[in-house]
């Protein structure tokens, strides 16, 4: 079939329909002199005219068949069905386009066959719905917010023990015991605004670094796309589902840091890549570039925690965004008017569903422990 994404539901019915009514014989063939008849039936020409039309309709059918070397001039319904696929496009088989039409009047029809032919409107690609107006700037905001809190407390307050802009061993351990950090007995003191204040804190200049690289290499492309407020909620959730993961899975633990919401939206642009495969540029590039970072991040994460030294980064917190990145990231960014892949559609009724309805029955019950870790994000 040369024109498989001509051949819809419409076209079917309308191909079966006529090819009924040009059958006279009912054989499940069109014969040319069946074509003949109902070409001077349905156009209202003289015979020697429907033969003209007939041989031009046949020569369409030809050139539209998958079947070579047929021979003969009868017709077979594969053979219509393609052909009056075909003539959807308008060049390929015009008399065709014609005759159907004519019949559309001749059988009462001409509504349907109008709706048919109606120039199908073009599918944009995925770089067209990229924007430049309004600037992406929701994500870089966040970032400049960070870098001040950041400032802040390494110039004024003095949370890094006593290091200043400019060292190359800047870190600020202090930071930990913050207002605004996340600590691990924060639900039982009923100190919710922590489970979300922890993402503007940072342990170090390299931790604030490749945080603010990633989040605005992934995401300000994303904002482009989407616009500010889809980004900003995956990654406002991924903050969330950061320190919710390692209130249940890693219990003892203090944490800064906003690579929670940076990976959320690592796992959505991946969930991006899913859905918009077959019109995203670069698509393999990208999933390779993707999964490569968060991988190498988790196991260079997992390595610091239990081989390395006791300020681990906690991978908790990353793996716990990236899920709800991918998990969500399919829903939260499927507005763009573009065709989706079928099979993720089918992946994210499964994965999306089951990832964001797990509920862990040690959340509730949990001992409270004395000691703690600090981590960061």
């Amino acid at each position: 079939m040369k024109f498989p994404e001509l051949v819809t539901s419409g076209c079917v019915r309308l191909a079966a329909a006529i090819f009924r009514k040009f059958d006279l014989d009912k054989n499940g063939l069109i014969s040319r002199k069946e074509l003949e008849e109902s070409i001077t039936k349905v156009c209202s020409v003289s015979p020697r005219t429907a033969g003209k039309r007939a041989s031009a309709v046949i020569n369409e059918i030809q050139a539209n068949s998958t079947i070579k070397n047929k021979g003969g001039e009868d017709v077979e319904f594969n053979e219509f069905l393609n052909v009056v696929a075909a003539s959807r496009t308008g060049t390929n088989a015009p008399e065709t386009k014609k005759l159907i039409q004519n019949a559309g009047f001749h059988y009462n029809v001409s509504d349907f066959v109008s709706r048919f032919y109606r120039p199908r409107p073009q599918e944009k690609g995925y770089f067209q719905s990229y924007k430049c107006w309004p600037p992406p700037i929701a994500i870089l905001l966040l970032s400049v917010l960070m870098l001040a809190v950041f400032i802040y407390y390494v110039e004024l307050d003095n949370q890094c023990a006593g290091e200043k802009l400019g060292s190359t061993q800047l870190r600020c351990p202090e930071v930990f015991d913050n207002v605004w950090a996340y600590h691990y007995d924060s639900a039982y003191k009923g100190e919710w605004w922590r489970f979300l204040t922890y993402m503007v804190l940072h342990a170090g200049a390299a931790h604030i670094t490749a945080n603010l690289f990633l989040q605005t290499f992934v995401g300000v492309p994303l904002e482009m796309a989407h616009g500010p407020w889809r980004p900003l909620l995956l990654y406002i959730l991924g903050v969330l589902a950061g320190s919710f993961a390692v209130s249940m899975f890693d219990e003892k633990v203090n944490l800064v840091g906003a690579s929670a919401g940076a990976y959320a939206l690592v796992g959505a642009h991946l969930a991006n890549l899913c859905h918009y495969w077959h019109v995203m540029p670069f698509a393999w590039p990208r999933f390779v570039l993707f999964s490569s970072i968060f991988a190498i991040d988790v196991i260079y994460s997992a390595y610091r925690k239990y081989a390395g030294p006791d300020d681990s980064i906690s991978y908790t917190s990353h793996i716990a965004g990236a899920l709800l990145g991918i998990a969500m990231g399919s829903y939260v960014l499927d507005e763009l008017p573009v065709a989706r892949n079928t099979c993720c559609q089918l992946f994210r009724a499964y994965f999306g569903i089951t990832v964001t309805g797990i509920v862990s029955s040690e959340s509730g019950d949990n001992e409270l422990y004395n000691e703690k870790y600090v981590i960061k994000a």
